[in-house]
């Protein structure tokens, strides 16, 4: 991985991050299985809703991965 001089832009977090972000860390099998078990947790629990204050995509978002996706699955908003 290449250092950043102190002061320059960061380059990696261009246009294109966003994009490999929802295909590389959502798509991964980790991350599917984590927010599947959540999700079950949450119905199991009997939650109808959920505040997800460490979301790190957009709702919208709508991928295996995807915490809200996964509850949305399960009735749970």
């Amino acid at each position: 991985m290449q250092e950043i001089e102190p002061g320059k832009h960061n380059h990696y977090y261009d246009h294109g991050y966003a994009a490999l972000y929802l295909e590389g860390t959502l798509n991964a099998p980790y991350t599917v299985n984590k927010s599947r078990l959540l999700a079950n947790m949450a119905n199991r629990l009997g939650a109808s809703s959920v505040l997800d204050f460490g979301s790190n995509e957009h709702g919208s978002v709508n991928k295996e991965g995807s915490l809200r996706f996964q509850m949305e699955k399960k009735g749970v908003n």
